[in-house]
C-alpha cells in the first residue's frame, strides 16, 4: 500500500514538471489545480489494476466538438506529448499505463477548466445548470405565476447573460478553492516532516493566497523540524523527554487541522489563526532545545529566563518543562536530605579528607532555577548535613514525619520545619548521652591548668625530671606521675587525657629540657570528634604550651627566690653581707610582677569569662552547627591576641634566671668554703690550738658580679615596652602600666 501510494506521488510530481516545461500557456494557479485534482486521482484510483484505462469525461467529445479547431488542436497535441512523455520514461506496463492514464486526465482537466472559462453549458456542472434554471425561472415568471409572453425575449436574453456571469464567478471560486485546498494540503503536509512542494511565494496573490501567512506558516513548520532533530540528536536525556511531551497537543492539533481539512472546513486564515499561539510556544520550545547556543549549560539553568514573563503561555509552557526536567534533581534533593548522601552531578560538593563542618559546600553555580529562591539551596545543604551526621556519628536510624515526605510542595517551610526536629534529636544526644559540657569541663581543667591542686602536685613531683633533658623522659612515668597527682574525685573523664612528648618534633643534638618536650593529648571518640575536632585539640595544645610556660616561669621565679632566701641566711649566719643581691631581688620582682598580672589576667578575665560564655552559648543552642560555633568562638576568646610577642619576654626572663642562678651557685660555694674554713679554725681553737696557721689565710667572700644580670634586666624592659605598645589586650596593658613605669 505505501508503494503505491509512493509511485502516485512521484507520478504527480513527474506531471506538474513535464507540464510546465510544454509551451502551452499554463497559469501557476491551473498548475495547482491539477496537480491537487491528479493526487486526488491517483489516491482514489490506488487500487486499479495495471491493464486498466481511465476513460475520459462523459462530456470529453461533445465539449471537444464545440470549440474552435486551433484549442482542439493544441488540446490533441498536448494529450500526444504527454503520453509519449510518460509512456517513454516508464519502465515497466503498469507505468505506462498510468502515465497514458494521467496524460488523459490533465487534458481533460485543462479541456474543462478552458470550457467553464468559455462558459459551455455542457461542461457546466449540476449546480451551476441548477443556478442557471432558477435565474431563468425567475426571470420569465410574473407576480401571478404566468409567463409574461411580452416580455419573453428580453427575459430570455437577461437570464442568459446572469447564466454566463454565475459561470465565470464559479469558475473564480472553483479555481480558487482547489488552490488553497492543495496548499492547505501541502502546508500540513511539511507541518509533518514532507518539503513544501509548492513554495510560498506571490503567485499565490491570485488565487486569494496571503504570503505573509504562508511564510509564517512556513516558519512554524521550521521551527517544528529543529525541534524534532533537537530530540533526535539526544532522545534518552530528559530535556528531549520535556519537549517530546510539550509537543503532543501541537501533534493532536495537526490531526484536527487535517480533519478539518479533508471535510472542507479549513481555510489558510483558519490555519493561520489556529497556528498563532502554537507558534509561540514554539519559539520557546526552540529556544531551549538548543539551550547550550545560548550561554546556558543546562536547560534547568535557562527557565529563569523565562520565568517572569508576562505571557501566560510562556508562563505555563516553562512551568510545565519545569516539572519534567526538574524530576532528576528532586530525587537527588531527597537523597540528599532523607539519606545524607551525595549523588553524582548534584550542586553540593564533597571533601573527603575535611572536617564534617567544611566536608559539605554549595556549588553556587550549579543550583538549579527551581531551588535558587528564599535561602533553599542553604537550607538543603544545613539538613542534608544533619541526616548525615545522624547516620555516620550516632549511628541510627532517624525517622522522618510523613508529612515532611513531601517537600517538593511548600519547600522552605518544611525543611525548616525538618532542620528543628533532626537538631533537637543531635543536641540531646550530644549534651545529654555523650556529656558534650563534661569533656569540654575536663579539657579546661586539665589543658588549660585550671585544677591548681593537679598543677601542683605534678610539678612538684616531676619537677626533677623535667630539669633534665628530654630525651630521658619516659611517657610512662610522666602517665603515672600525672594519674597520682589527680585526686579520686576528679577521675571521671581523666581516662581521656594522656601525656605526649614533643621530643621526636625535635632535631638531634638540640638541648631542650623537659619542659618544652611535655605535652597532653585527647581521645576523642565520635559523635563528639565533631564538635572537638582534631583541629581543636591542637588549639587545646598550643593554649596549654603557652600557659604551661608562664606557669614554668613562676615555679622558676618561687625556686629562685627560695634559693636566695637560702643564700641570705647562710650570709647572716656568717656575718657577712653582699648588696648585689639585693639587685638581683629587685630585677626578680619585676620579673615577677609582669608573670602574675600575667597569670591573673588569664585566669579571671579570659579562662573564667570565656568559660561562663560558652555554658551560655551551649544552653541556647538551637543546632549543630551553633555548638561548632561556639566552642569555636571559646577557642578564639582563649588565645591572647599577639601571643607570639611574648616570646621574646619569656626569652629574656629565662636567661635572667640562668645567669642569676649560676652567680648563686657561685656565692654558694664560696660561702660554703668559709662555712667550711670557720668551721675548721673553731675546731683548732676548741682544741687550744691557732684558728689559722701561718702560711694559711681566711676565705674571703667573692662579690657577685651582676653585669650580665643588669644587661637582662635591660633587654627585659625594653622587650615588656615593645610588648606594651603593640598589645591590644588593654586590660593587661592597665596592670602592667598603671603607674607608667614602663613610659
Amino acid at each position: 500500500m505505501r508503494s503505491n501510494m509512493d509511485e502516485a506521488e512521484a507520478s504527480v510530481d513527474a506531471t506538474v514538471r513535464l507540464m510546465q516545461s510544454l509551451d502551452v500557456p499554463i497559469n501557476s494557479s491551473t498548475l495547482g489545480l491539477i496537480r491537487r485534482l491528479l493526487s486526488s486521482h491517483m489516491h482514489n484510483n490506488k487500487h486499479t489494476t495495471t491493464t486498466s484505462r481511465r476513460r475520459k469525461p462523459r462530456n470529453y467529445n461533445s465539449a471537444m466538438s464545440k470549440v474552435d479547431i486551433d484549442t482542439r488542436g493544441k488540446i490533441e497535441s498536448l494529450h500526444r506529448r504527454l503520453s509519449t512523455c510518460l509512456g517513454s520514461t516508464s519502465r515497466s506496463r503498469h507505468e505506462n499505463s498510468n502515465g497514458n492514464m494521467l496524460a488523459d486526465r490533465a487534458v481533460s482537466l485543462l479541456f474543462l477548466l478552458a470550457n467553464v472559462n468559455t462558459s459551455t453549458s455542457t461542461s457546466a456542472p449540476a449546480d451551476v445548470r441548477k443556478v442557471r434554471n432558477n435565474v431563468h425561472a425567475d426571470s420569465t415568471t410574473d407576480s401571478s405565476g404566468v409567463l409574461n409572453s411580452k416580455d419573453k425575449d428580453e427575459a430570455v436574453a437577461e437570464g442568459t447573460m446572469k447564466n454566463r456571469m454565475v459561470n465565470v464567478d464559479f469558475a473564480k471560486q472553483l479555481q480558487k478553492s482547489s488552490h488553497e485546498h492543495a496548499l492547505l494540503r501541502e502546508l500540513l503536509y511539511s507541518l509533518q516532516g514532507t518539503p513544501l512542494s509548492l513554495p510560498p511565494s506571490a503567485k499565490f496573490n491570485a488565487a486569494g493566497c496571503n504570503v505573509d501567512m504562508i511564510n509564517k506558516i512556513a516558519e512554524t513548520s521550521h521551527l517544528l523540524h529543529k525541534i524534532e532533530r533537537s530530540i533526535d540528536a539526544d532522545p534518552d536525556s530528559i530535556k528531549s523527554a520535556a519537549l517530546r511531551d510539550q509537543l503532543l497537543e501541537f501533534y493532536k492539533l495537526i490531526a484536527v487541522l487535517e480533519g478539518r481539512l479533508n471535510a472542507n472546513k479549513l481555510t489558510l486564515r483558519q490555519l493561520y489563526i489556529y497556528l498563532r499561539t502554537p507558534h509561540t510556544k514554539l519559539q520557546v520550545l526552540c529556544w531551549l532545545s538548543d539551550v547550550e547556543s545560548h550561554a546556558a549549560p543546562d536547560i534547568t539553568l535557562a527557565l529563569p529566563l523565562f520565568a517572569r514573563t508576562a505571557s501566560p503561555l510562556i508562563s505555563e509552557t516553562v512551568s510545565n518543562i519545569a516539572s519534567i526536567v526538574t524530576v532528576p534533581v528532586w530525587k537527588r534533593v531527597r537523597n540528599w536530605v532523607f539519606y545524607g548522601k551525595v549523588s553524582p552531578d548534584f550542586f553540593i560538593g564533597v571533601i573527603p579528607e575535611a572536617d564534617w563542618i567544611d566536608r559539605y559546600y554549595l556549588k553556587k553555580d550549579e543550583v538549579p532555577h527551581c531551588l535558587d529562591k528564599d535561602c533553599i539551596p542553604e537550607l538543603l545543604l544545613a539538613v542534608g548535613k544533619e541526616i548525615n551526621f545522624i547516620h555516620t556519628y550516632l549511628n541510627c536510624q532517624y525517622s522522618i514525619p510523613s508529612h515532611l515526605h513531601d517537600i517538593q510542595n511548600e519547600t522552605k517551610q518544611k525543611l525548616n520545619e525538618l532542620s528543628t526536629h533532626l537538631n533537637k534529636f543531635i543536641l540531646k544526644s550530644l549534651l545529654d548521652e555523650h556529656k558534650l559540657h563534661a569533656n569540654l569541663y575536663t579539657l579546661k581543667q586539665y589543658f588549660l591548668l585550671s585544677r591548681g591542686d593537679f598543677w601542683s602536685i605534678l610539678i612538684s613531683s616531676a619537677a626533677s625530671i623535667l630539669d633534665g633533658p628530654a630525651t630521658r623522659l619516659r611517657k610512662y612515668e610522666l602517665d603515672a606521675l600525672m594519674t597520682s597527682a589527680v585526686t579520686p574525685s576528679a577521675l571521671e573523664l581523666f581516662d581521656r587525657v594522656y601525656v605526649r612528648l614533643l621530643s621526636d618534633n625535635f632535631v638531634s643534638g638540640d638541648e631542650v629540657v623537659g619542659w618544652d618536650a611535655l605535652s597532653l593529648n585527647y581521645a576523642v571518640d565520635p559523635p563528639l570528634s565533631v564538635v572537638i575536632s582534631k583541629k581543636h585539640i591542637e588549639q587545646y595544645q598550643r593554649l596549654f604550651a603557652f600557659i604551661f610556660r608562664v606557669n614554668q616561669i613562676d615555679y622558676k621565679l618561687a625556686k629562685h627566690w627560695q634559693f636566695q632566701t637560702n643564700l641570705e641566711h647562710l650570709l647572716q649566719k656568717l656575718s657577712l653581707q653582699e648588696n648585689n643581691l639585693r639587685k638581683i631581688s629587685l630585677i626578680r620582682q619585676k620579673v615577677l610582677h609582669f608573670i602574675q598580672n600575667l597569670q591573673s589576667y588569664l585566669q579571671f578575665e579570659v579562662l573564667d569569662a570565656a568559660w561562663k560564655k560558652l555554658g551560655q552559648e551551649l544552653s541556647d543552642a538551637t543546632s549543630l552547627v551553633d555548638l561548632i560555633s561556639a566552642h569555636e568562638t571559646y577557642l578564639a576568646n582563649l588565645l591572647p591576641k599577639g601571643i607570639d610577642k611574648f616570646n621574646s619576654v619569656f626569652v629574656c626572663i629565662c636567661r635572667f634566671l640562668e645567669h642569676s642562678q649560676v652567680e648563686f651557685n657561685m656565692l654558694q660555694k664560696n660561702l660554703v668554703e668559709i662555712e667550711a674554713s670557720r668551721k675548721a679554725a673553731e675546731e683548732r681553737i676548741a682544741r687550744g690550738q691557732w684558728g689559722l696557721e701561718l702560711d694559711e689565710e681566711e676565705v674571703p667572700l667573692k662579690a657577685i658580679d651582676t653585669r650580665s644580670v643588669e644587661r637582662d634586666a635591660l633587654e627585659f624592659e625594653a622587650d615588656v615596652r615593645i610588648f606594651l605598645s603593640e598589645c591590644e589586650l588593654r586590660s593587661l596593658v592597665f596592670r602592667l602600666q598603671f603607674n607608667g613605669y614602663y613610659s
